[in-house]
């Protein structure tokens, strides 16, 4: 079904298909040390968690997959590396089977990412996006909506909340770039567009969630900032500016929301591979006057395992946040940055 203007989708049978995992009960059997070396099951016995952490408690949620593949270590002998990174590619293996889920922009990029893991996991999906052909092969219900709008913000979680008959988790995820330019050089107009969607449209969409999420008995915000968010960024003050916000957002939010049992987060990405980050890396290449090539370089080189992070691993953060290993987990801002020491 398709409406007009904010109208919403319905749901589509396309969702992108990723291989399930074959789910066990003891955490064991896919243990490893840090060398790989196969851990004895025994070691890790009773590890099944049945406890009942807030209103977010699914029992009997799955652990460790036998399944589960070490791609993201390999070995690089030219490099003397045995352990180079290259990041998430499958979804945390956690059973999130029944929990009620908005995300907005969650119909490309890393947004769809974290929508199709959720779904993968079990939950019940709404999304927004302002692409409209890309919400309408995404594979989940949804509707349009633009981050950078408040009325549009809330219809947008009041649509979710009607469509999935409540709310467990909200996942904040719709921002742009902003400018890349010396701060004399950016307009109002950017500035503006900025703020209002990488950090407004937080405050208008987890205020509008936070009664469903009361009614609830609880849930869990996981709101999207930024390595920029701890880190000076030259030519990307905007956009800094709004990640920091976003930090000071989440905790206050954590704080006052504590008693009701719903948790805060932030996820602070660093260097995603993607178009995103590629167009970002070519923009400042052309303002430092350098090659992509070497910007590249130089991203990968302010982290210390020398690598970009993967869509996955910011959707497996958002999976373990929302999920009940992450139930006293609350008011933090978490670096999914392959240990990034520094901006440029």
């Amino acid at each position: 079904m398709k409406l007009t203007g904010l109208g919403w989708r319905g749901s589509r049978t396309s969702v992108t298909t990723i291989p399930r995992l074959t789910r066990v009960a003891d955490i064991g059997v896919a243990a490893r040390d840090h060398d790989l070396h196969a851990v004895a099951a025994p070691v890790l016995t009773g590890m099944t968690d049945q406890r009942n952490i807030s209103r977010t408690v699914r029992h009997d949620h799955a652990l460790a997959s036998r399944c589960i593949r070490r791609d993201h270590i390999k070995p690089d002998a030219e490099k003397g590396n045995r352990h180079m990174m290259t990041g998430a590619n499958t979804p945390l293996p956690v059973d999130l089977t029944g929990y009620k889920v908005a995300i907005s922009a969650g119909a490309n990029g890393i947004g769809k990412v974290i929508a199709d893991s959720f779904a993968y996991c079990g939950a019940t999906i709404f999304v927004s996006d302002v692409d409209t052909a890309a919400l309408d092969r995404c594979g989940h219900p949804g509707m349009i909506a633009d981050a950078g709008d408040p009325a549009q913000c809330e219809a947008f979680v009041d649509a979710a909340i009607g469509h999935l008959g409540g709310l467990d988790v909200l996942v904040n995820n719709a921002g742009i770039a902003g400018p890349t330019a010396l701060t004399e050089h950016v307009t109002p107009e950017e500035l503006d567009a900025t703020l209002r969607i990488d950090l407004a449209s937080m405050f208008h969409m987890a205020r509008r969630a936070i009664p469903a999420l009361r009614a609830n008995g609880g849930g869990a915000i996981v709101n999207l900032s930024s390595a920029a968010g701890r880190f000076g960024f030259a030519l990307r003050a905007p956009y800094a500016a709004a990640k920091w916000g976003v930090i000071g957002f989440t905790k206050s939010l954590s704080i006052e929301l504590g008693p009701d049992g719903i948790r805060v987060n932030a996820i602070l990405p660093g260097p995603v591979d993607g178009p995103r980050i590629r167009a970002v890396i070519a923009a400042k290449a052309q303002a430092a006057a350098i090659s992509v090539n070497e910007m590249t370089e130089r991203t990968v080189a302010t982290t210390s395992l020398k690598c970009f992070v993967t869509q996955q691993d910011i959707a497996n953060m958002a999976l373990y946040l929302a999920s009940p290993f992450g139930g006293t987990i609350s008011g933090q801002a978490i670096g999914v940055d392959a240990d990034m020491q520094s901006t440029m």
